[in-house]
């Protein structure tokens, strides 16, 4: 069986096409809360789409450390949990976490993680794994005007990773900040999924 070319999507009156293998960023702006709710658990039905929800999708009765070994341990033998350690940390101080929050993660719940460090171990499973498509739900909600900006930044970073995986952003319809296309880079068409 061939790989898909396209991901499409209904839900309710709305119905999506988007390209998969070829990069991009797609938006979907809404005013109501539950109908994002819906398009992203309609997308994470799916099973095609990697969704990123608000909270970074952690499991609340386990801590961090575990709650980061369960997601990527899918397929890990034991001799590479050791690199995957080594690429978890790593990833993680380049999403600007601080190296000595970082050695703590392990321990934490997800209730003693800011919305932000929730979100961004959520992002780290996504950015080690990859995906055939990455849905970021309402991934501003929760985060002040700085941590906006660290969320784009974060989303570069995939970019730079995986080139070729769509991003779709479900928001709601107040402004989102949108990062610069790097000195000489050719900006990414934003298309909005309305």
């Amino acid at each position: 069986m061939g790989e898909l070319s396209h991901f499409a999507l209904r839900a309710g009156a709305l119905a999506l096409s988007i390209p998969l293998g070829q990069g991009g960023s797609y938006r979907h702006a809404s005013d109501d809360p539950q109908t994002l709710a819906a398009l992203a658990q309609a997308f994470d039905d799916d099973h095609v789409a990697t969704v990123l929800p608000p909270d970074g999708g952690l499991l609340s009765g386990l801590s961090a450390g575990a709650n980061l070994a369960l997601a990527l341990s899918n397929g890990i033998t034991p001799a590479q949990a050791g690199p995957l350690d080594q690429a978890l940390s790593e990833a993680l101080l380049q999403a600007g976490m601080p190296a000595q929050r970082v050695a703590a993660l392990h321990r934490l719940l997800p209730a003693d993680l800011s919305p932000l460090e929730r979100w961004t171990l959520g992002w780290v499973v996504a950015y080690l794994r990859g995906a055939q498509l990455l849905v970021l739900d309402r991934p501003f909600m929760p985060m002040n005007h700085a941590q906006q900006h660290q969320v784009l930044a974060l989303e570069a970073m995939f970019r730079t990773r995986h080139p070729h995986t769509p991003v779709v952003w479900l928001h709601l319809t107040e402004p989102i900040p949108m990062p610069a296309p790097a000195l000489g880079a050719q900006p990414q068409e934003r298309v909005c999924l309305c």
